[in-house]
């Protein structure tokens, strides 16, 4: 059994799932202040599945990655060109999107993804004493909580199951995420019984992990280029087309230059704002 199948085990039967049930959320969020077109934008992306799916995509990606030829999947290096994908072709990069990608149907319930723009979150701050402390990193996250356990198309299923998720480590906010996801959990509070348990992994922990970082990348550049304009529905192009052509993918923004969402961390409730 690999170290990610006993991480899942554990964290599932941490979190009260039994016989397979419940889900698990894998997420990595993207904050570079050293990057000037994308620095504006945070971004929290990854995948949810069941155990048994996470069990399933561990060994398919595997396979894909020794096909390929390379040990780890990471988004920037992968866009750029760089380290294991130094002179990969367009052509060679799709063809590892598309095997990585294609079946993931049958082992994923789904990828999700939320993004904040910086300067909305400190207007943010100002309209709503909840925001008195958040960073823009932990305003993505309270944004994947909201969408995850209230809207209507999945939030039955989730809330019904429960939702374990499972952080990259190493971000200065992950503080923050404990902070908010303990408040929202402790006794009496929305999400008692909802949201299992949160746990902080290495991105070399597991090739789940290296999914997630190569999703949250691609929909960060997304939703920076869009940020500061009112077209942020117009399609994907590029790898991001790709990677949502195979799998459902939700992913929101609050970046648009006149609207944040507010989700009250005392009820759980969302509302759209105009600034």
């Amino acid at each position: 059994m690999s170290a990610f199948a006993n991480l899942v085990q554990a964290v599932s039967f941490a979190s009260g799932f039994r016989d397979g049930m419940g889900y698990v959320g894998v997420f990595v969020c993207y904050l570079d202040d050293s990057d000037a077109e994308l620095s504006r934008v945070a971004t929290i992306g990854g995948y949810i599945a069941t155990p048994s799916g996470w069990d399933l995509f561990e060994k398919h990606a595997a396979k894909v990655f020794t096909a390929h030829g390379i040990t780890a999947l990471r988004g920037k290096d992968f866009h750029h060109k760089v380290g294991q994908f130094k002179g990969w072709s367009d052509e060679r990069r799709i063809n590892l999107v598309d095997d990585l990608y294609r079946p993931l149907g049958q082992m994923l319930t789904m990828g999700i993804s939320s993004s904040a723009g910086k300067t909305q979150t400190k207007k943010m701050k100002s309209l709503d004493k909840h925001y008195s402390s958040v960073s823009p990193y932990g305003s993505t996250f309270q944004m994947l909580m909201g969408r995850l356990f209230h809207d209507d198309r999945w939030a039955l299923l989730f809330r019904q199951k429960g939702v374990a998720f499972v952080i990259e480590a190493g971000n200065l906010n992950n503080s923050g995420l404990q902070t908010y996801f303990n408040a929202m959990t402790k006794p009496g509070a929305p999400l008692e019984e909802q949201a299992r348990s949160i746990t902080f992994v290495p991105k070399n922990s597991s090739k789940a992990i290296q999914l997630a970082d190569f999703h949250a990348f691609h929909a960060r550049r997304y939703h920076a280029k869009h940020a500061s304009r009112d077209d942020i529905d117009i399609p994907p192009d590029g790898v991001f087309a790709r990677i949502l052509d195979h799998l459902y993918h939700e992913h929101g923004s609050s970046g648009r230059a006149n609207q944040v969402t507010f989700f009250n961390p005392k009820t759980g409730a969302s509302s759209v704002h105009l600034i």
